[in-house]
């Protein structure tokens, strides 16, 4: 599975792909609740202060992943009608594109991609 920008938004773009995901969680309270726990959130934390003060090596392309964020919190806004759920999955594909943009692979992060593609919310 390539991580590239591009097939991340092909990824997001795909038809049923965030109805699989959302489909899959029968209690969102229970599996966000879930992801607070220490391990996930150290994980989670940790991977996005590794990625934070690397530079952006493309022009543009901290302004495409802000546009792959809004992008995912709409679509997962309109089919949950959950904003808790939208802005979780929103952070997840932020940090899984900004891992791609600057070409910096974090283990964490590619088991994020690797979970929401098999069609899994990540816990």
């Amino acid at each position: 599975m390539s991580n590239s920008l591009d097939s991340i938004k092909q990824i997001v773009s795909g038809d049923g792909f965030f109805e699989a995901i959302l489909n899959g969680v029968s209690d969102w309270n229970n599996a966000l609740d879930e992801r607070d726990e220490l391990e996930f959130d150290e994980a989670w934390v940790s991977a996005f202060e590794e990625l934070k003060d690397l530079d952006y090596p493309a022009c543009g392309g901290e302004v495409i992943v802000s546009e792959l964020r809004e992008l995912v919190f709409k679509k997962v806004f309109f089919l949950a009608s959950n904003s808790e759920v939208a802005g979780c999955i929103s952070d997840d594909f932020g940090l899984i594109a900004e891992s791609a943009s600057k070409s910096h692979n974090v283990d964490f992060i590619s088991k994020l991609l690797t979970s929401y593609v098999s069609g899994c919310f990540p816990r």
